[in-house]
This record gives C-alpha cells, sequence and structure tokens, in this order.
C-alpha cells in the first residue's frame, strides 16, 4: 500500500511536470522523438495530442502521431495527422509510403492511386509494386426464388464486373447484368450496363457520378394472367444518372447523393444520406445508416426509407456485413444507382447477410443471403435470394 501511494504521487508529479513544459518547442520535439525511437506508442499519442491543443504543430510531430496511431491499428487517425503532414511537406519518401499504406489500409484506395502516381520507381516497388490499369474483375450470380408463383416465378440474376483507372483522377466500375424472370405479366429479360466514376478530389474527399442503362424485354404470350396475356412483345429502355459526393472524418464518413431515374413510366428523384461510423479508427467494425426520400412524377407524395447496416472484419481473411432495409420506395436505386430495383413491387423490407473469405491474397469469394419483402396495394409475396461470388484484385 504504501509503495502504491509513492507510485502515485511519482505519476503525477511527471504529469504536472510534463504539462508545465509542453509548451516548449524543443521539449515536446525531444519528448516524442524519444517515444518514437522506443516504440512507445500510448505515451506518444498522449505527448503529442497535448501538444497540438498547445497551438504546437510541425512536420515531425505530425508524422510521429501518425505512426503511432497506425501502430496502433487507429489507422483513420493515423490518417488525419499523416494528411496533415502531408500539407506541411510531400515530398518526404517516408511520409508517402506511411499514407500510402493508411490508406490502403482504410480502404481509401483511390486516394491511394492518386498518391503513389508521384511516386519513382523505389518508392512504387515498396508499395504498389506492378502498376496495372486494371485494380479489379468480379462476377456475381444466383437466383431469386418466390413464394408466389402466381404472381412472380424464380428469378435468374448475372452480373460480371470490372474495375480499372484512366488518370490518377479517374477510377472506373463497369457492371454488365443479366436478370431473367417469368411473372404473371409475361416473361422479362432484362440487360442493364453500369458506369460509375470516383474522383478522389483531395485528401477524404471525393466524388461519384454514374450512370445506369436498363433495356428491359417483355414477352406477354407467357402471361400467367389470362387478362393480360396476348401475342405482344415490348422493349422499353430507362436510365439512372447519379452522384454522390463523400466527406470523410477521423470516426465516420458522410455521404450524400442525387439519383434520377426514368424507369416503369415514371420519374423518379430520390435523396440519399449517409452515415458510417468507425467506434476503433478502423475497418474492423463499421456502423452505417441510410435515409431515403424519394419524389415520383405521378404523385405528390414524398416517400422515404432507411436503412441500417453493421461490417465487421475480425481478420485479414474475413468479413461479414449485415443490414437491413424498410420503406415505401418504388423504382428505388441504391448505392449511387449501382443497384435498381426495377420493379412495380414496394420492397417493404429487406434482410441481407453476406459472409467473406479471403482464399488467397487477390482472390475473395463472397455469399449473399436476402431475405426481401414485396407489396403492392393487397398483394404481397416474398423472395429468398442466394447469390454467390468471386472477386480478384489486381
Amino acid at each position: 500500500m504504501y509503495r502504491l501511494i509513492i507510485a502515485l504521487f511519482l505519476v503525477m508529479g511527471v504529469n504536472i511536470v510534463f504539462a508545465q513544459q509542453s509548451t516548449d518547442f524543443k521539449t515536446v520535439d525531444s519528448t516524442t522523438f524519444a517515444q518514437y525511437n522506443g516504440q512507445f506508442w500510448d505515451e506518444l499519442v498522449q505527448t503529442g495530442e497535448n501538444a497540438l491543443a498547445q497551438n504546437i504543430d510541425y512536420f515531425y510531430l505530425r508524422v510521429r502521431l501518425g505512426a503511432a496511431y497506425f501502430q496502433l491499428k487507429k489507422y483513420r487517425e493515423a490518417e488525419v495527422h499523416f494528411n496533415k503532414a502531408y500539407q506541411f511537406n510531400n515530398d518526404d519518401a517516408f511520409l508517402n509510403e506511411y499514407l500510402y499504406f493508411t490508406y490502403i489500409k482504410n480502404e481509401h484506395f483511390d486516394h491511394a492511386q492518386k498518391l503513389s502516381a508521384s511516386f519513382d520507381s523505389t518508392l512504387k516497388a515498396r508499395t504498389v509494386g506492378k502498376d496495372l490499369p486494371i485494380s479489379l474483375i468480379y462476377t456475381e450470380s444466383g437466383g431469386k426464388i418466390s413464394n408466389d408463383a402466381t404472381l412472380y416465378n424464380n428469378a435468374f440474376y448475372f452480373q460480371f464486373g470490372l474495375g480499372h483507372r484512366l488518370s490518377k483522377y479517374l477510377n472506373f466500375t463497369h457492371a454488365y447484368t443479366n436478370y431473367s424472370q417469368n411473372a404473371f405479366y409475361g416473361s422479362v429479360a432484362q440487360h442493364q450496363y453500369y458506369l460509375g466514376v470516383r474522383i478522389p478530389v483531395k485528401m477524404s474527399l471525393s466524388i461519384s457520378p454514374a450512370l445506369h442503362y436498363v433495356t428491359f424485354n417483355l414477352d406477354k404470350s407467357t402471361a400467367t394472367n389470362s387478362t393480360l396475356k396476348n401475342n405482344s412483345q415490348t422493349t422499353t429502355t430507362g436510365i439512372v444518372g447519379s452522384l454522390s459526393i463523400k466527406k470523410s472524418f477521423n470516426y465516420v464518413d458522410f455521404t450524400a447523393s442525387y439519383a434520377y431515374s426514368n424507369l416503369n413510366d415514371s420519374v423518379q428523384n430520390q435523396q440519399t444520406i449517409n452515415a458510417t461510423l468507425y467506434p476503433f479508427a478502423n475497418n474492423k467494425l463499421s456502423i452505417s445508416g441510410n435515409y431515403f426520400l424519394q419524389q415520383r412524377s405521378n404523385q405528390s407524395n414524398i416517400f422515404t426509407a432507411f436503412s441500417l447496416g453493421l461490417n465487421y472484419t475480425p481478420s485479414s481473411k474475413f468479413k461479414i456485413s449485415a443490414s437491413y432495409y424498410s420503406g415505401n420506395l418504388k423504382t428505388n436505386t441504391e448505392e449511387n444507382g449501382f443497384v435498381v430495383n426495377n420493379s412495380y413491387f414496394v420492397t417493404t423490407s429487406r434482410f441481407i447477410l453476406m459472409p467473406q473469405i479471403a482464399i488467397h491474397p487477390k482472390l475473395d469469394i463472397y455469399t449473399m443471403y436476402q431475405l426481401e419483402n414485396k407489396a403492392l396495394y393487397d398483394s404481397k409475396f416474398q423472395y429468398n435470394n442466394i447469390f454467390l461470388g468471386l472477386k480478384f484484385k489486381f
């Protein structure tokens, strides 16, 4: 007990002495330098943050703080300090290497690509490796199992996607989707092409315009509803144009997006606000929420929906995601126009569970289960959807 009291007084004394000295630049510099060399990361964070609070701010302090947070696996905190150090001096190879891998850890791949565009061959070899224009190829396929064949039979779905860059500022995603299904009004064959562009405007800020083109082929000769059955075949087209703006902070990302669509004989204007929380300042756990507002040209009401999501990554080889959606939107879009719900039926609720396994550093396999509840007037039915996907990363 006697020793414990002495130890407590000694700790208090050290803190008082440091508080008195911390306003001195030389003391802060020598202390953080010693803590960095000794790998005393927690102490370095305390010293550095205290110095910033007293308006002591310079290149090496930010680099040391960024390194400390990186070693503590608080990568989003590390990114903030490395970005600030970059504003002091963007020519330092040590900083650029650290910042590049911090962007990768935070899955800010577009910012990492933009940063690495100015690296010399030596630094590129230590970070990027082979500088390939293609970043991703993936394929996904599955079925939607309906519980009411009088309305909709089971559906088949296939998608192929490609990610590549055109310059350090332009990153593209292409996706082709094929969807086929027999319904009460005939046989549907739907083809879709999606083009998304991601532009890292500046540190922690990016904008993403996108275009989604949909072709809807309907053969009414196979309609199960006799009053709708005839020999006609029709082809209609529609587009979705969208734009999102994303801003990242230490523990949270905010995204605002707008989407226009002219699908199913109606024009939809939709606004979405997203907030994603990272409670541990890394991607191990994230909690997201979306709020949707929609206006339809043929109705005066404003329709709303919300969704909640959870992502958990316990290791580099396994990730699991879950989400829940509820609302009364019709022909709505999600994920900046990437997902198009091209149906007259409203998705009243949806639950998604998606585990993902890295079977190789460059190859992921994932499966997705969805439970969808659909409704239109007095008609209701349900889908059980199962998809399987492969993702190859370059």
